[in-house]
Formats: structure tokens, C-alpha cells, sequence
């Protein structure tokens, strides 16, 4: 299974996006299943902008962060 989401509809075919791109060709609603309604946590909006995690480059290299590494977004490390 892979998680898409629908870029375009045309002649009742459905055009797909991933994550990874966008799949070749369109397809019948009779290929799609629906996804789960369960909600997602989306792990890097959560932490985007706080800087308290290695995922931060400046944080990693245990440097305070500035204006080169993100513009004027709000962190934790600076």
C-alpha cells in the first residue's frame, strides 16, 4: 500500500502524489482504497522552529543557532 493524496482529476481518473513524487499515469476510483481516518501526528511540524532536537543542524554540532539557519522563525537555541 502507499499513502497518496489526489493532485488532479480528469475523465473520472485520479492523478496521485506522494511523498516521494508524483506516480505516473491516473487511476479508476475502483484502484484507490481510502486511507484510515485516524489522525497523524505530523512529528516535524510539532518540533519545526524549536531547535530542541538533533534534527536541528546547529543543535548537532552543539552550536547556538542565528540568522544563517533559519531567517526569523522563533528556537530554543539561540
Amino acid at each position: 500500500n502507499v499513502l497518496a493524496v489526489i493532485l488532479e482529476i480528469k475523465y473520472e481518473k485520479y492523478k496521485l502524489g506522494t511523498e516521494q513524487g508524483i506516480l505516473a499515469g491516473y487511476y479508476s476510483f475502483y484502484q484507490l482504497s481510502k486511507a484510515p481516518e485516524t489522525a497523524i501526528l505530523m512529528i516535524s511540524q510539532v518540533t519545526q522552529g524549536q531547535c530542541t532536537t538533533k534534527r536541528c543542524k546547529c543543535k548537532q554540532s552543539n552550536v547556538l543557532c542565528n540568522s544563517r539557519c533559519h531567517n526569523s522563525t522563533t528556537c530554543k537555541n539561540k
